[in-house]
């Protein structure tokens, strides 16, 4: 399988866009602007982009809203983004508090989509 690594141009254009977030994203949260997080990335990895927003500068649970409400708001979804009556319920069971660590994103034990276990 092929990465960026086999193509330098889209390496640079990867790293391009890191620096321009490691500029933007710290004034975009100073300003209060909401951000979401998604399954859109090229590295479908949302573990290490939850950390990453937190060394930009967000805190840990913006971080979190960020790839679960805060995403869902900005999608205009009601049935995503927490976990009450009605909604999809997919979930992770982790082995730490996220809340504390995000590193315990990055091993989940069990992995619920819509209420049913899949790994």
């Amino acid at each position: 399988r092929k990465s960026a690594r086999d193509a330098p141009h889209v390496l640079k254009a990867c790293e391009r866009a890191c620096e321009a977030m490691r500029r933007s994203v710290p004034l975009m949260l100073r300003s209060g602007v909401k951000i979401a997080l998604g399954t859109d990335n090229m590295h479908g990895y949302m573990a290490r982009d939850i950390e990453y927003l937190v060394e930009l500068g967000a805190g840990l649970p913006a971080a979190l809203a960020a790839a679960t409400a805060t995403g869902a708001f900005a999608l205009h979804r009601a049935d995503i983004g927490g976990l009450s009556a009605g909604m999809r319920a997919d979930f992770l069971l982790l082995p730490g508090n996220p809340m504390l660590d995000a590193a315990a994103l990055g091993a989940p034990q069990e992995v619920y989509v819509e209420g049913r276990r899949r790994a």
